[in-house]
């Protein structure tokens, strides 16, 4: 039953990011031809829309089909008319589908640091990069040494102690 689950799981995962994904092109391509940055700011707004659409029917197929128990506490005063920063400890690819499960509807539209190799990810990179989400480039320690004066920012891993650093945008 559990394949059956995930499978079913993952075909409706695909099935809504398609629905969603479709007018979301037609918005991006609209994006890139608007001359102004007021005007790209109210396209970015209906990018937003799509993409929190996008969130809630996810939830709604998980809540009815998937039926998880999560546990979690919020902080009170939590509020979609602020920014907040999340700081979690990512430990595996469903982090972000719990996070945006709880998160949603409590917090405005949620963007995420991002490798930029994840932006070549069919459609959900397009709208990664249609959204604004902050992408980072992992750099060897030699390449950012040697231009002195690039922003920077050191990442360390708490299980190992390593520092990687880490070029932002």
């Amino acid at each position: 039953m559990s394949t059956l689950k995930g499978l079913v799981s993952v075909l409706l995962l695909i099935a809504n990011t398609l629905l969603w994904g479709l007018p979301l092109i037609a918005l991006t391509a609209i994006k890139l031809v608007t001359p102004t940055r007021r005007a790209r700011l109210y396209v970015l707004g209906g990018l937003h829309w799509l993409a929190l659409a996008w969130i809630r029917t996810n939830n709604v197929w998980i809540r009815h089909w998937v039926r998880p128990r999560i546990h979690h506490e919020l902080p009170e005063g939590l509020s979609p008319a602020q920014w907040w920063l999340v700081i979690a400890n990512h430990r595996s690819w469903t982090d972000i589908i719990v996070m945006l499960y709880v998160l949603t509807d409590r917090l405005p539209m949620p963007k995420f640091f991002l490798k930029r190799e994840l932006i070549l990810v069919p459609i959900v990179g397009l709208a990664w990069w249609a959204l604004e989400f902050p992408s980072c480039a992992a750099t060897a320690e030699s390449a950012w040494r040697a231009t002195p004066g690039s922003p920077s920012v050191t990442v360390r891993r708490p299980s190992a102690c390593a520092t990687t650093p880490v070029r932002c945008r």
